[in-house]
Parts: structure tokens; sequence; C-alpha cells
């Protein structure tokens, strides 16, 4: 479960995640460009962009389509490309690791995710 408050305390929304258990800390970062930072947060199954003023699931994500099916345990990292052509904009790179594995193995990748 995804929470977000405001700086007074007050519960501003949640938002559920697929998967028994959620791992990874969130990365705030304004993904859409709308000034307001988005959340960006995996799970036990896949990585889930959050609108940080709804927590509504973004770029056609949903509780049970995230943008992979790999187990999130740590925070991605996000860097804001700069440029027009492909490539640019915010991209997340993560640490993905094929199912019951619990080390690295030659089958480990870096994914690379490009949000508008």
């Amino acid at each position: 479960m995804v929470y977000a408050w405001s700086g007074s305390g007050t519960p501003l929304w949640s938002q559920a995640l697929q998967g028994a258990q959620d791992f990874s800390s969130p990365v705030l970062v304004d993904l859409t460009g709308s000034g307001q930072n988005d959340v960006l947060v995996g799970s036990a199954t896949g990585l889930f962009p959050l609108d940080g003023s709804t927590g509504g699931f973004l770029f056609g994500t949903t509780k049970s389509a995230a943008i992979n099916t790999c187990s999130m345990q740590g925070a991605p990292a996000v860097a804001d490309v700069p440029g027009s052509g492909p490539g640019a904009g915010w991209l997340s790179a993560v640490t993905e690791f094929p199912r019951n594995r619990v080390a690295p193995s030659r089958n480990s990748l870096i994914a690379r995710h490009g949000f508008p």
C-alpha cells in the first residue's frame, strides 16, 4: 500500500498495489511535467508510476498491470535526459532478476523505462 500525506500530516490518498508485499522505497519525480511530483514505486509484481496529486495509475498501468513484471525490491534510479528525440525525458533504470532467484545471475538485466 502506498500512502501520501500533506506537510501537516493530513492523509491525501492511498493506493493498493498488486502482491502481498510492497518492497521498494518510492521515488518522487515529476513524470508528467505537471509541476507536481509523481510517485514511482516497485512492488512484488513490478514497477508502478502513480499520479502525485491523486494516487491514480499513470501511463496505462493498472493495479494488475505494471510497467514490468519483475519483483521490485529496491528503489529505481531516475534521470531527466535532455533533448527531444528518442530516449529524451524521464528514464528509470532498475535491476531486475528472474523470479525465484536470490542472487544476480547471467539472466539479470538493467531495464530502461521512458516516460513522456
